[in-house]
């Protein structure tokens, strides 16, 4: 055994007692994206193939290589239980691996690392909302958090062929990874000089990008065969190059530049929140520095890997979730580069102790370091309440972060519209498609269909309004017989079209999208403050009136 699991044994047994205390606790809380994946699991196992709408073939999901997983390891457990254990599974196995790169961090380093900062890490990690909830509630965080550690472990010389292997797997776990080995050859060729003047004495440009070949050319071809199969056989399954997602969530370079100037401001809810804002973002850099100068070939992967994430964080919109889920796959790496710049903090304000600079520079320094250590333990906690807590739950998005109460209500209109053949207009999909067997028209993103992921593109953003001109030609070639809607987002609807409703009463008023005119069939209560509204066409209510439904719940009906 490496002498860093006896040096960090503490921290790795109260790292993973918290890991394993979160996993009871949030043991039936699953968030609404999971079940898209799992309703792609379901219909692969029933030989209906790996895709939301078993009529389209759409590639739903970003991370294919999750459900995939998910389906060839599935067996007497259900679905969603086999993910969770999973995504327990895979979060153990990178906190065991965490230690490798610390000691090679500080193998390579100039100084040893002092075991208390250390410590903390894996603490910190330990209850951070993002990497925690979001690998133990049925998504790819996990495995996509270990890809990047063993790439970082393995992509050195003489072990291009796993670390181009490595990137490869992160890329079919998240397509966002793409830009990992990229990122990586930059940071060569700035530390190699060939993005600065070269003096006369250095080797001359040819020389440096050949040695640098040398080094990554294994790794290049590696993951580039990969991409090469990978693509291959999405295109023949799909029929499409990317997944769906790369439409149906656009983005352009304005918004990177937005987004960077709301990091800066530490506004930018799409990383953690002590990564943004001056002091943040400025303790960040320091960490960036240390790796890319001191820290020698682990310290570059590292580098890389956190670069790639702040680029995909910054040019992707903002996520629902208004937390750091899109970063929480790389979490893990960039909190050793925060860990660098505290512990270069901590020499800092040792060093003017014992030189007694003065007894102001000392307390600063001093009290930076606290800072951050307390600004990061407290306000993941705070973090955990506010978008997790039960309070949370009572609105959006806490009641789709945990679904739980959605799964009733969508268990019920399976039950009312088995063998109907409806398709179900829901800008919710995935717990919906899931519970309910039926087909889901997704018309704000487009998850599972190609024509509606375009549009989004076209118009920019999500298309909020069922109404919208848009999608007049979609939804009248798939006519959905039923629409479900968040009670906020029906007022909007009505509103739109001059209706008004009596909620007391439980009347909604009818409303007509398309051509097509729907009637309200019932409320049904998703949290302390929430609705979820039905809403049916004629075909709707005539299928409920036939006797052989006439029998049925309702307990969720107002």
């Amino acid at each position: 055994m490496p002498s860093i699991y006896r040096r960090m044994f503490p921290a790795l047994f109260v790292s993973i007692l918290f890991v394993s205390i979160f996993a009871v606790n949030l043991s039936r809380c699953y968030m609404d994206d999971a079940y898209i994946g799992f309703r792609g699991v379901r219909n692969f196992i029933d030989g209906k193939g790996l895709r939301v709408n078993t009529g389209e073939g759409v590639e739903a999901f970003t991370n294919t290589a999750w459900p995939l997983f998910v389906a060839l390891t599935a067996g007497p457990l259900s679905i969603p239980v086999t993910a969770k254990i999973l995504g327990f599974g895979f979060l153990v196995l990178v906190f065991l691996l965490l230690p490798l790169v610390i000691d090679r961090l500080s193998a390579e380093g100039d100084e040893e690392f002092s075991g208390g900062i250390w410590f903390w890490v894996l603490i910190l990690l330990a209850v951070s909302p993002s990497l925690v909830y979001f690998s133990l509630c049925g998504m790819e965080t996990a495995p996509a958090a270990l890809t990047l550690l063993v790439f970082v472990l393995f992509a050195h010389r003489g072990g291009g062929l796993v670390g181009g292997a490595a990137a490869a797997a992160a890329f079919a776990f998240r397509p966002d990874t793409i830009t990992l080995v990229p990122v990586l050859i930059l940071i060569d060729l700035f530390s190699a000089g060939t993005l600065l003047p070269a003096s006369s004495a250095e080797p001359s440009l040819k020389a440096r990008i050949g040695d640098i070949w040398r080094c990554r050319g294994r790794m290049i071809l590696t993951l580039a065969v990969c991409l090469i199969i990978i693509t291959g056989i999405r295109y023949g399954y799909y029929g499409s190059l990317l997944p769906n997602t790369f439409n149906s969530k656009p983005s352009n370079p304005i918004l990177l530049a937005v987004n960077g100037v709301k990091l800066a401001l530490g506004e930018q809810t799409n990383l953690p929140f002590y990564l943004g804002g001056p002091l943040g973002f400025g303790f960040l850099l320091i960490g960036l520095a240390e790796l890319a100068i001191g820290r020698g070939e682990t310290g570059r992967r590292v580098l890389a890997v956190i670069l790639a994430g702040l680029f995909f964080c910054l040019y992707s919109l903002r996520d629902w979730t208004m937390m750091a889920r899109y970063f929480a796959h790389y979490l893990p790496l960039a909190m050793l580069g925060l860990a660098l710049a505290m512990e270069k903090l901590g020499r800092i304000s040792e060093s003017l102790a014992r030189g007694k600079r003065g007894f102001f520079q000392t307390l600063i320094a001093g009290s930076a370091f606290f800072w951050v250590c307390t600004t990061i333990v407290f306000g993941n906690f705070m973090q955990w309440e506010r978008h997790l807590g039960s309070s949370a739950a009572a609105k959006y998005p806490g009641y789709v972060l945990n679904c739980s109460s959605l799964e009733p209500v969508a268990r019920q209109i399976g039950v009312d519209f088995r063998d109907s053949g409806f398709t179900i207009a829901c800008r919710r999909l995935g717990v919906l498609s899931y519970f309910s067997g039926l087909s889901v028209l997704d018309y704000a993103f487009g998850l599972p269909h190609r024509d509606v992921a375009l549009k989004v593109r076209k118009k920019g953003k999500a298309i909020d309004d069922p109404a919208d001109p848009l999608l007049e030609e979609i939804w009248r070639s798939r006519s959905p017989a039923l629409l479900l809607e968040d009670g906020f987002e029906m007022r909007k609807i009505l509103k739109a079209q001059g209706k008004s409703t009596d909620e007391t009463a439980g009347e909604w008023a009818s409303i007509t999208l398309h051509g097509i005119e729907y009637t309200h069939i019932r409320s049904s209560a998703i949290s302390a403050d929430e609705k979820w509204i039905l809403y049916g066409d004629a075909r709707a209510h005539a299928f409920l009136a036939t006797p052989a439904k006439t029998v049925r719940s309702t307990k969720s009906s107002e």
